[in-house]
């Protein structure tokens, strides 16, 4: 009955966590650099849990003089998307390696609320959507990202 029981927790918890993990996992592990580079952009180094003053990243891309803020949900929303923007304009003020470097947006989600994958590229976001066992930009080949 206890093994059952055990059982039963691991299937719900597996639920929740394997397929976000999974996505964190695919994009910490090269297939984030994999997916922009084949938008010619070169990304060199990923960093994870990257934190300023009141300011917490999922994940950081570096180029040259430009970064790559990734956040990522398992469900994206609106609202997620407005604050991670907010959080975006301050990062150059906030983050002193950051302060002459052009910081670009990404979000990276399982499922999306209301539309939001297409809101966050309407606000200059790249949008990264877990598909299968890999992940995709879906924004559209001639995407403009914005500077923030």
């Amino acid at each position: 009955m206890i093994d059952k029981i055990d059982t039963q927790i691991q299937e719900a918890i597996d639920m929740f966590y394997t397929p976000w993990s999974r996505l964190v996992d695919f994009l910490n592990d090269g297939e984030m650099i994999r997916i922009f580079k084949s938008r010619g952009l070169e990304i060199n180094y990923t960093l994870i849990q990257s934190k300023g003053k009141n300011l917490n990243f999922d994940m950081i891309a570096h180029l040259e003089n430009e970064i790559i803020v990734v956040d990522v949900k398992t469900r994206l929303n609106v609202k997620d998307i407005d604050i991670f923007r907010n959080k975006l304009a301050k990062i150059n003020d906030t983050i002193q390696i950051y302060r002459n470097s052009k910081v670009y947006g990404s979000v990276a989600y399982l499922k999306a609320d209301e539309q939001s994958d297409t809101y966050a590229g309407s606000k200059g976001l790249w949008v990264i959507r877990a598909t299968g066992n890999s992940v995709s930009i879906i924004n559209q080949n001639n995407f403009k990202p914005k500077i923030y």
